[in-house]
């Protein structure tokens, strides 16, 4: 049962724990055009942490096309993840082309993610040609977010 003060808790976090950010502004190349293109792109920054060794700030692309959050396989090397005893998927990424992931659990990993001062301990997908960290649905679940694209603003309750 929910106890009174988990309760509070939720209500005060639910009203305290909201963020603001603005779409930043990428470059990225158009190599059929050979030209340099600007984008706006969904990036919020994060603190990965795990037993103590942290990950610098990092900015991370909000996608709500991914159905997982997707790390870089150097990160697994970085904090020294095994990701070979992940279970091996395939997805289809954007350009149509099947890639293989290791998908782990936190139990796995131990990579804790933080937004300010909250922590999300979900599963992550690592990968050879991820370049990217990736914040994916699995993400999305510990949020109410909202994307305003006319404005160039995304909203994390």
């Amino acid at each position: 049962p929910i106890g009174y003060t988990n309760i509070w808790f939720y209500i005060n976090f639910c009203i305290y724990f909201k963020m603001i950010c603005d779409y930043e502004e990428l470059n990225y190349l158009d190599e059929e055009n050979n030209r340099s293109i600007k984008l706006c792109r969904p990036l919020l920054t994060v603190n990965l942490i795990k037993r103590g060794f942290k990950l610098f700030p990092l900015e991370c692309l909000l996608d709500s096309g991914a159905d997982n959050i997707i790390f870089p396989i150097d990160a697994a090397k970085y904090f020294r993840i095994n990701y070979n005893v992940g279970k091996l998927v395939y997805f289809e990424v954007a350009g149509g082309s099947i890639t293989p992931f290791y998908e782990l659990d936190y139990k796995q990993h131990g990579i804790d993610i933080f937004v300010n001062d909250v922590r999300i301990r979900e599963k992550i997908c690592f990968s050879e040609g991820q370049r990217d960290i990736l914040l994916g649905q699995d993400f999305f679940k510990n949020f109410v977010i909202r994307f305003d694209r006319k404005n160039k603003k995304f909203h994390l309750n």
